[in-house]
């Protein structure tokens, strides 16, 4: 998706009207929409709302219910709207302050969890299987839809702010991307082998109540 931006110049417009102006605006729309409203916006604050649920002072949001996710959605979404209305905001508060602090919890947990491991789970399938069918569900995450959209904001971004050292050269400001996607890829692989593992000795937590 980021490649494709680069390609188009980060205008996803010209990316998608290449099918035809009408058809091109209807997919966009599509897109916005379940990467927005219906699906990812309720999926994201849902989630949150459970994760935090439980360590939350506030007694009316502290608990699962309709109206405690309603309340949670309003104070969230505005929270998330505040901060990142802004274009140029969204890269400097992601890097300085959002990825830290969640590199840092995430390395905190990863080594708690292993210092404190439980007897190895055993695993009722093979590698290949459960590759195969969590490549698939990593398409239900709507991430490929989002890097299209996503990308384009970063790609303007970076146009504004390095565009002075690679004007606007489609391959200097690819390999720049690559670099900087490298580093990242790198990191994610790290947290991803790393909560892993904590699920292999971990995972009779998951275990079904009963079972």
């Amino acid at each position: 998706g980021f490649f494709a931006m680069i390609l188009f110049d980060g205008n996803y417009i010209t990316f998608f009207n290449r099918l035809g102006t009408t058809i091109g605006s209807i997919i966009i729309f599509t897109c916005m929409m379940l990467i927005g409203p219906l699906i990812a916006i309720p999926r994201t604050v849902t989630m949150s709302h459970a994760m935090i649920a439980p360590f939350l002072p506030i007694q009316s949001l502290n608990t699962i219910t309709p109206a405690s996710s309603f309340m949670f959605a309003i104070i969230f979404l505005s929270f998330t709207y505040a901060t990142s209305f802004r274009e140029n905001r969204i890269v400097d508060l992601l890097g300085y302050f959002i990825s830290p602090a969640l590199l840092a919890s995430l390395i905190i947990i990863i080594a708690r969890g292993i210092i404190t491991a439980e007897t190895m789970v055993v695993a009722d399938t093979t590698a290949w299987n459960a590759f195969k069918i969590n490549f698939m569900r990593g398409y239900a995450t709507l991430d490929l839809l989002g890097s299209i959209f996503f990308s384009s904001i970063v790609i303007h971004i970076l146009k504004n702010n390095v565009g002075g050292m690679v004007g606007f050269n489609r391959k200097k400001l690819a390999s720049i991307s690559f670099k900087a996607g490298a580093f990242g890829i790198t990191l994610l692989a790290i947290v991803y082998i790393g909560l892993s593992i904590l699920s292999i000795f971990h995972g009779h937590a998951l275990a079904p109540s009963g079972d």
